[in-house]
């Protein structure tokens, strides 16, 4: 029986890192994907880099890695960033960072599996959420 293929959203820090690394040494082919290549570690993972063009570099990765190993079995969004300030103080861009990786990566990375677990019957998805949700600081942005 194959190993299973998993796909780790932001695997280059944090819960991220260290989930990663506990997935290479069980040996697993693994898709690390992470904005800081130079980061990420593992045994048998084919690291990416993610840039501007989330959604394509993505499904570009997803669609390598599964010619070689078959359909994701489980992917983990994991990626995020918080860009701590004053909400009456933050850039617009900023804010549109956050959003773009911490909702829009999750959707990206499902979409970019979806088809070849769908096809197969079966698969995991986990989605990493903020801590930041659950907490109040006058340093955290929120109430959108």
């Amino acid at each position: 029986m194959a190993k299973p293929l998993i796909v780790m959203a932001g695997a280059s820090s944090g819960i991220g890192a260290v989930t990663a690394r506990l997935f290479s040494a069980r040996g697993p082919p693994l898709l690390l994907l992470a904005r800081r290549r130079e980061r990420l570690k593992g045994g048998p993972a084919l690291p990416r880099p993610l840039c501007r063009r989330v959604a394509v570099a993505v499904e570009e990765a997803a669609c390598e890695v599964e010619k070689r190993f078959g359909s994701t079995d489980a992917i983990i969004n994991n990626a995020g960033m918080m860009l701590l300030s004053r909400i009456a103080d933050q850039p617009v861009d900023e804010r549109d960072r956050m959003i773009g990786l911490s909702i829009k990566g999750v959707l990206y990375g499902t979409r970019a599996v979806l088809p070849g677990m769908l096809a197969g019957g079966n698969g995991t998805l986990v989605d990493v959420s903020s801590l930041a949700g659950r907490t109040r600081s006058p340093e955290v942005v929120y109430g959108w």
